[in-house]
């Protein structure tokens, strides 16, 4: 069985492996606008082996739901009192505020209603999935921190900006019948 470690330095080359064409052209735009990444690291230890592969199949799950624009699928891995800020402070909390904010989302995307450059495409929720991990962070028994990034080109850029770099923090809680969710998400945006 692969340790966390390695199961996410898997996905993060997986992920790397099917960047798009957009993404190696603004490499280097990228690289004048944003501080550099560390490399992922893995802190503390997870409290049960199932752990590990129950916090990777969450966030499999969750970015297939996401990037397809499912709805359901991405509130269902959430808590139901779970909170949800966006890169401009805006705050949902619970099932029903996050459905009805995802499919405003979702709608936008599929509608080409999205503002800035390359926006409006279909393709906005896929590239939002294509993310990179930094951290996962074990917090005691049934606690976990997972801080991913995506490179995209969605969202208001600024002029001559190539992809836009943005931050999420997942904190992630263990339910008493050991499936893990979302309590907790912070989207940042991380230009300078």
């Amino acid at each position: 069985m692969l340790n966390a470690a390695r199961l996410i330095f898997i996905i993060a080359i997986a992920v790397i492996a099917v960047a798009s064409v957009n993404a190696v052209q603004a490499e280097e735009t990228v690289a004048a606008d944003y501080a550099p990444l560390p490399e992922f690291q893995v802190f503390g230890q997870p409290a049960a082996a199932s752990d590990e592969a129950a916090i990777a199949e969450l966030m499999r799950r969750f970015g297939a739901a996401w990037g397809s624009a499912d709805v359901g699928g991405s509130v269902a891995a959430y808590t139901a009192d779970a909170e949800w800020t966006n890169a401009f402070a805006d705050v949902r909390r619970g099932h029903d505020a996050l459905r009805q904010q995802f499919t405003h989302l979702f709608e936008r995307f599929e509608s080409g209603s999205m503002q800035g450059a390359g926006q409006g495409d279909k393709e906005a929720s896929r590239q939002e999935m294509k993310r990179g991990r930094v951290s996962l962070r074990y917090l005691g028994d049934d606690a976990a921190v997972v801080h991913t990034y995506t490179e995209s080109n969605w969202g208001v850029n600024r002029e001559g900006e190539g992809l836009r770099r943005v931050h999420a923090t997942f904190v992630l809680e263990k339910q008493q019948d050991g499936q893990w969710l979302i309590a907790h998400q912070m989207i940042m945006d991380a230009r300078r």
